[in-house]
Parts: C-alpha cells; sequence; structure tokens
C-alpha cells in the first residue's frame, strides 16, 4: 500500500500541494490536538495564513512552563507528570521530514500558536 498522498489545501487566495506521508502528518495533526486536550482547551482552531504559506494550530493552553518556549521541541522535555517528551519531538522530525518549520509561540491572553511553515518548493 502507498502511504504517501498529496496534500491539497483550497483555502486564502492559492492553493497548496505538497507531498505528504498521510500517516505521519495524522500522527502531527493528533499530537496537537491530544496535547491541547490534556491541558484542558475549551478551544482548538485550525487556520492558514491568507496566502497559505502556513498553518497555525491555536489553543487556550497556555502559559507554556517550559523555557525557553523552543524547548518543546526537544528529546525528552515534558510538562506532563507522566509524559515521556516524545510527542511535540515527533512533530518538529515530521516537519522537517515533509521540509516544513514548526514553531511555538503565546500570547498574553493564554492563547498557545503551533505555526506550520510549508515549503511551497515541493
Amino acid at each position: 500500500m502507498n502511504d504517501t498522498s498529496k496534500l491539497k489545501i483550497n483555502f486564502g487566495s492559492g492553493k497548496i500541494e505538497q507531498k505528504i506521508n498521510i500517516y505521519d502528518f495524522g500522527t502531527l495533526i493528533d499530537n496537537l490536538i491530544v496535547n491541547a486536550q490534556d491541558r484542558n482547551a475549551s478551544s482548538i482552531s485550525f487556520y492558514f495564513e491568507e496566502d497559505n504559506s502556513a498553518m497555525h494550530v491555536l489553543s487556550d493552553t497556555g502559559p507554556i512552563e517550559i523555557q525557553p518556549i523552543d524547548d518543546i521541541f526537544k528529546l525528552g522535555v515534558t510538562s506532563k507528570r507522566r509524559g515521556t517528551g516524545l510527542g511535540m519531538y515527533i512533530c518538529k522530525q515530521i516537519c522537517q521530514d515533509f521540509g516544513w518549520d514548526i514553531l511555538v509561540s503565546e500570547s498574553e491572553n493564554n492563547y498557545v500558536d503551533f505555526r506550520i511553515e510549508f515549503n511551497k518548493e515541493q
């Protein structure tokens, strides 16, 4: 079975086509949602930048306890009592495998924003 599919996203003013492993993409999205749920998110939103250069996963799960905040993507780093520190590390690896980048930021109103920057050259 071929587990690579082409992702087509038609939001905003343009179109994105990326070759991705659909199972890895599912793991990426699932991990972001489960982490938000584990932190009792009352809101999880997905939205795309107007030019479709990036996707945002925004949730009301801040503040992030890990500092510096980018350490959240390091192997073994976790804020969960029984966490393994694998989830966000795997998300970063999946994005890198796709030629994407994933960044995290938080706002004053305790929203956490995971920004996935797409590589338009694929």
